[in-house]
């Protein structure tokens, strides 16, 4: 098992870098190519939420990984207004894209790719927390 650790202040270039070191970390764990970009993907999105939706430019954010034989785990806990990603919502997924109302597609791509989604609200901070199946070779 690895783990890996991190914080920032959210905000597009610390996001980028941050998904690009976690990237790095599960490429040089040998994880999987799918479940590498899969877990980028799942990170990036939550980042980005609470960076547009957390009430602040400047979110403080927390991010651990952990890589187990079977999955690969994540926990983003920030300090932003409350906002739940495991609850659905309506995202017309029927319509044509240039109709279709902006917003809320990042979270239906969250709850796909994962295996696992849970949010909780703790001390004034969201922790959602999620599981990605790795790819068997």
């Amino acid at each position: 098992m690895a783990d890996f650790f991190a914080e920032l202040t959210s905000g597009t270039d610390a996001i980028s870098e941050l998904t690009e070191r976690v990237t790095a970390f599960l490429r040089d764990a040998q994880v999987d190519q799918r479940t590498t970009h899969h877990v980028a993907l799942v990170i990036e999105e939550l980042l980005t939420n609470a960076a547009t939706h957390g009430s602040a430019p400047a979110t403080a954010v927390s991010i651990s990984v952990t890589i187990s034989p079977g999955r690969v785990s994540g926990q983003v806990v920030d300090d932003g207004k409350m906002f739940d990603p495991s609850r659905e919502r309506d995202a017309d997924l029927s319509a044509d894209a240039d109709k279709r109302q902006v917003g809320g597609l990042g979270l239906v791509l969250i709850r796909r790719l994962t295996e696992s989604l849970a949010y909780e609200r703790v001390g004034g901070h969201n922790r959602t927390t999620f599981s990605i199946v790795r790819s068997r070779r």
